[in-house]
């Protein structure tokens, strides 16, 4: 054996090689460090842009106050307030339980004041507190008060962003542990998010986050995972594990950041607050804060979003498993016709070798004489070997003369001239024995 057939080869048909794996290990340190970067941007990139634009407001009182007003705010920041008259305090306050409005001052000589929904957004309540002092309105009244172990809504806030990731986590677990099973799938969301929204709800029950409306809030919850689950669901169905990753990068990241939990939505660069809204996240965060605060107030928009997501989601999961199906029939197809084939082969090969045999059985009889040859001395066992014959002597041809024979020359003999010496006649030869 030569050395080099000795010698281990360092690439193999069957494994990746060490480079490979290299290459893959540097694929997903880049994908990772891109995705966090972009989940970075998302989140801090709208904190740092955001400020006041067309923040719905409410003014009530006397015409010529309220305009004063108007014109007040309208040229120490212009496009930042959506200014909507209202006839008096009441209709401002109902507006604003409606999520219509973020609040308002009210310039009634008989009851002044400034009404705030801090459950909205904290941002925005601290902000009309401290206008309205500079206008000597004093009386605060908050219609969606957050609790006071958690007044800044934190815990509404953490619960959104965990939400929206459970969900593609529950996704992508229930299409590894029920592949090709659509309706397991379905049914493991609806499992999911039932089971997280009473625990979520009791959770922020326990930190004290929400007072009072655990079964809401609960469904609230179970309502935002189902539709995020689904959606990522069907993305999966339909993509695979670029699906994930798409729901990952295009919903999840952007929406958390987009949902102006920490703000408000219309506080963002102008567009991307409207977007956000009707993202899982933002849908979800817009959700809780209208049972949690506002008693249902201004739920009925987020509760549609989530609902077509999860509408969308099973219209994805039915696309994705035909799309397989489909796939399958096409495979099984392809064997079937593979298989076919090979039969149809093998049947001609096994003809090709009855039409052999059945012609040399058809040949001339000597052709087969030989075998049956073989085949007696086979059967009769083993021969007698016959003894060789005996080789007898030639017989001894006898003398016929004494005398030499003489030529017909005189003088001479056959052989040459006479013999002259006195040694007498030669003797006649002598016939060789065999």
């Amino acid at each position: 054996m030569s050395t080099l057939e000795t010698m281990p080869s360092t690439e193999t048909d069957d494994g990746p090689t060490p480079s490979r794996d290299i290459v893959r290990m540097l694929g997903l340190a880049v994908a990772l460090a891109l995705t966090a970067c972009l989940a970075l941007l998302a989140v801090v990139v709208p904190g740092q842009n955001s400020m006041p634009r067309e923040v719905p407001i409410g003014l009530a009182g006397p015409e010529e106050t309220v305009s004063q007003l108007a014109n007040l705010l309208s040229t120490a920041q212009p496009d930042a307030y959506d200014v909507r008259i209202f006839d008096d305090a009441e209709a401002m306050r109902d507006a604003t339980e409606q999520r219509e409005i973020y609040g308002g001052f009210v310039m009634d000589e008989s009851s002044p004041g400034v009404i705030i929904a801090t459950g909205a957004s904290p941002a925005l309540a601290s902000f009309l507190t401290s206008f309205g002092g500079q206008l000597g309105l004093t009386n605060v009244s908050d219609v969606a008060q957050t609790t006071a172990a958690d007044p800044t809504a934190t815990g509404i806030l953490v619960a959104v962003v965990l939400t929206s990731i459970l969900s593609l986590l529950g996704a992508f677990g229930l299409a590894r542990l029920e592949p090709g099973r659509p309706r397991a799938q379905v049914v493991g969301a609806v499992v999911l998010a039932v089971v997280t929204g009473l625990a979520v709800a009791g959770s922020l029950q326990l930190l004290g986050s929400v007072e009072g409306v655990f079964w809401t809030v609960a469904g609230a919850v179970a309502l935002a995972v189902l539709g995020g689950t689904l959606a990522a669901l069907g993305l999966i169905a339909l993509l695979g594990l670029v699906g994930a990753v798409a729901y990952l990068v295009i919903v999840v990241l952007p929406g958390i950041g987009l949902a102006g939990m920490t703000s408000a939505p219309e506080m963002l660069p102008a567009g991307w607050g409207t977007l956000g809204q009707y993202l899982p996240p933002g849908a979800s965060g817009s959700l809780l804060q209208s049972v949690a605060y506002f008693g249902g107030g201004g739920a009925l928009r987020p509760v549609l979003v989530l609902l077509g997501w999860a509408v969308l989601g099973l219209v994805l999961v039915a696309l994705g498993t035909l799309r397989r199906r489909r796939a399958d029939a096409r495979a099984a197809a392809l064997e079937a016709a593979l298989a076919a084939e090979a039969e149809a082969d093998a049947e001609e090969a096994a003809e090709s070798r009855r039409q052999h045999d059945d012609s040399l059985a058809a040949g001339p009889a000597g052709a087969a004489e030989p075998a049956s040859v073989a085949e007696s001395a086979r059967t009769s066992g083993p021969a007698v070997r016959p003894e060789p014959a005996e080789v007898s002597e030639p017989a001894e041809v006898p003398e016929t003369s004494k005398e030499p024979v003489r030529s017909e020359t005189p003088g001479t003999s056959a052989d040459g001239p006479a013999d002259t010496d006195d040694r007498g006649p030669a003797e006649p030869d002598r016939p060789w024995r065999q």
